[in-house]
């Protein structure tokens, strides 16, 4: 009979410390996820993308740690840059780790934690778009450590989003276009000449092969011969003047073609015409007045 109450007891106290870690585990604060919805904007803008916590869940929020991560060829984000959200902006500004991707925001007795059951945004991400039109990128969140104000540390699902450049859909190649499309330059000197590819609804397209050309060989050689065009639909050629004139650098990709204008002046003096002539002929006039200052 004892040894059966011994077992018993045993059963009950780790059925009890079950209980109370499931019951310390389930007490830990969480949400149903946090979202970044998808977006879009125009290279050159910026935009505001909220992240929004959904559902929280067993204890109130008066901490949150996440990081994220994106293409930053495509899409750009700077510490100041990230404002509070609707649920914390009572709270402490948030802080931005551009290296690492780490984010986060805290409450430190201002304002109101964020109870159970509120659903809303928690920072907004004020993206610079960089990329090039039809360029898209990720935007996950992970490691994601929401905590309440005792320090306790739950955490949360993900569902992450992408953001899209629109205008990617490029047609054919209408027009090539130079810049600069006149210059002068000294003999000597070297300039660069970009040639940008666009289709019919003035998009840039890539990878077209310009071939570039000199009107006037004499005057001036660009260099290389072939170039392609790259993500911005632009080429590059570098012209080099050697002597003074006027020539066309040429940018053709089958049919099509533009010219800009070089003028070349200030040509270099030559220096050994004049030393061949006057130096010799000094030195014989040294060697007849030596010669006739003997004779004397």
């Amino acid at each position: 009979m004892n040894k059966n109450m011994k077992e018993i007891r045993k059963l009950m106290t780790t059925l009890a410390v079950f209980l109370l870690v499931a019951s310390t585990a389930a007490a830990l604060p969480s949400a149903t996820n946090i979202v970044i919805n998808d977006a879009s904007g125009n290279p050159g803008t910026f935009v505001n993308v909220p992240v929004n916590i959904t559902n929280v869940l067993n204890e109130s929020i008066a901490g949150i740690v996440l990081d994220i991560t994106f293409d930053s060829s495509v899409i750009n984000l700077t510490a100041n840059r990230v404002e509070k959200g609707a649920l914390t902006s009572t709270w402490d500004s948030p802080s931005f780790n551009p290296v690492n991707g780490r984010l986060s925001i805290v409450f430190t007795g201002e304002g109101t934690e964020i109870p159970v059951g509120s659903s809303g945004s928690i920072v907004i991400l004020n993206f610079s778009v960089v990329g090039a039109p039809g360029a898209f990128s990720t935007m996950n969140i992970d490691t994601i450590q929401l905590s309440n104000i005792a320090g306790d540390i739950g955490t949360a699902s993900a569902d992450n989003g992408i953001f899209t450049i629109p205008g990617g859909e490029v047609g054919e190649l209408n027009s090539i276009e130079i810049s600069p499309s006149t210059t002068t330059l000294n003999v000597g000197d070297n300039k660069q000449f970009v040639a940008t590819a666009w289709d019919q609804n003035d998009n840039p397209v890539p990878g077209v092969n310009i071939s570039w050309t000199s009107s006037n060989l004499s005057v001036g050689t660009v260099s290389p011969m072939n170039a392609i065009t790259g993500a911005d639909g632009k080429a590059s050629a570098i012209f080099s003047a050697i002597a003074i004139g006027e020539a066309m650098i040429n940018a053709t990709n089958g049919s099509l073609m533009d010219s800009a204008i070089v003028n070349v002046i200030k040509g270099e003096i030559s220096v050994p015409e004049f030393s061949s002539f006057i130096l010799p002929f000094a030195a014989i006039m040294g060697l007849i007045l030596i010669l006739l200052r003997r004779k004397k």
